[in-house]
């Protein structure tokens, strides 16, 4: 530390100077108190270990001029006496003094002196922090306060405005010192939300945060939502004394918001719309227009798919192709509009000797094909009489209808899904061959095949 040394004994000085350095400290001399006022205005001293009785200014004179003087950081006066009386510290202690050392001059009690001196020194250097700190932040906060672009006020414990910003003349449309004292709700809070609001006070000055708490503000003829934040202000000893408010004028952003859901549902709209159309469209893609079956395409999609799912977990597989027997004749007979008709009829008597599992299409002009996951070839040969016989048995407005269906079945042995469609086509050709109106179902070859007819 830098100590200042006032004593009118040279020898005394001299040996007081020598133990200070000898302890780490930096000093210098005064040989009374009048220079040791002129030098401790020109150079900062951390403590000053001053005699009491002295020429021209006495230690207690010099004391209370440093206590009076606010130029430097605080100074630890230590007063160097041979004075033991209480009155006597009393008077040390009125001046200012902060400790005392007793003559003769002991270095090791000395030492512990300045140990103190540190200590207070510190403290006191870490208040003066502190007290700047808050007078720079308060600073900082009125001017961020008073600048910010949302608008700012506070209350106080009675909940009547004390402080507010210019953005808040501006937003509620009232000057400063025409809103200051007054009830911050007779204020801002509309008339139909006054008893809501009041309680949300009440919380607040509990010690409640509010949070995006939003409100109508009625500004003459024109409505302006607000958004309320708010948190209390508490005193060092937590006491709560008051309340920091802003409100942030989101009008825009909620008229923006409303257009957006009415743009929102108009799209909803349109987009479920496009999503019918997207579906129609799909159906119409994988759908025989004139029969509602499944159409060429989709067939082979479907069947594909049922193939490779039969050889994997190797399941049964089997394939019913049918024609509508002699169907030029009967359109060359009745025209194609009749045609259609028979088609039609076939494709519902078809779908309904089906089940749900099974795949029903048209597979071009007259012919029809279905796709009968895990059946056998006897139970795919059931399911295909069964439709023959519906076809054969139906009321027809011109003339009979018949048809031949051929069946094939996926085996052990290797194949394609070409090769088994190529087989119920060779089954059904039989089926003409021999006749028509009848059911041939291709055997594997220790089998041979099977035919059913009327």
């Amino acid at each position: 530390m830098n100590i200042l040394v006032v004593e009118d004994n040279r020898v005394a000085a001299h040996f007081l100077v020598k133990t200070l350095e000898k302890m780490g400290h930096t000093s210098q001399f005064a040989e009374n108190g009048a220079l040791a006022w002129e030098l401790f205005q020109k150079t900062p001293f951390e403590v000053v270990i001053s005699d009491w009785e002295m020429p021209e200014m006495d230690g207690l004179q010099l004391c209370r001029h440093i206590r009076d003087y606010h130029e430097q950081a605080y100074t630890y006066f230590i007063l160097l006496t041979a004075k033991s009386q209480m009155e006597d510290k009393v008077l040390g202690l009125q001046a200012g003094a902060d400790d005392f050392l007793v003559k003769p001059l002991d270095s090791g009690e000395l030492m512990a002196r300045l140990q103190v001196g540190t200590r207070i020194l510190t403290m006191h250097n870490q208040l003066a922090n502190m007290v700047s700190s808050l007078h720079a932040a308060q600073k900082r906060f009125s001017e961020l306060f008073m600048g910010l672009p949302i608008a700012g006020i506070t209350i106080d414990e009675q909940g009547r405005i004390q402080e507010w910003n210019r953005a808040c003349e501006s937003l509620i449309g009232l000057q400063g010192r025409m809103i200051y004292e007054q009830d911050f709700l007779d204020t801002v809070a509309p008339p139909d939300m006054r008893s809501t609001l009041e309680k949300e006070i009440q919380e607040l000055l509990k010690g409640k945060h509010i949070s995006d708490y939003e409100w109508v503000f009625q500004e003459k003829s024109t409505e302006r939502y607000l958004l309320w934040n708010a948190i209390p202000l508490a005193s060092y000893m937590g006491a709560i004394t008051g309340a920091i408010h802003t409100l942030i004028d989101i009008t825009q952003i909620k008229r923006t918001e409303q257009q957006v859901r009415l743009y929102s549902q108009e799209l909803e709209e349109k987009q479920k719309e496009l999503w019918r159309m997207n579906e129609l469209l799909h159906q119409q893609a994988l759908t025989d227009g004139l029969t509602g079956l499944y159409n060429h395409r989709a067939f082979q999609e479907k069947f594909n798919h049922e193939f490779q799912r039969a050889q994997r977990y190797n399941m049964p597989l089997s394939i019913i192709m049918a024609d509508v027997d002699y169907f030029k004749k009967y359109n060359d007979s009745f025209g194609h509009p009749a045609g259609d008709e028979v088609l039609r009829m076939v494709s519902k008597l078809l779908q309904q000797n089906a089940r749900g599992t099974d795949c029903v299409a048209r597979y071009g002009g007259e012919e029809f094909v279905m796709v009968l996951v895990n059946t056998d070839t006897e139970g795919a040969a059931h399911v295909a009489e069964r439709i023959r016989k519906a076809v054969e048995t139906h009321e027809w407005k011109l003339r009979p209808v018949t048809l031949s269906l051929g069946v094939a079945t996926l085996s052990l042995e290797p194949t394609t899904a070409a090769e088994l469609l190529s087989e119920a086509d060779f089954a059904l050709y039989r089926s003409k061959q021999d006749g028509r109106n009848r059911v041939t179902a291709s055997y594997p070859p220790d089998i041979g095949e099977i035919t059913s007819a009327a």
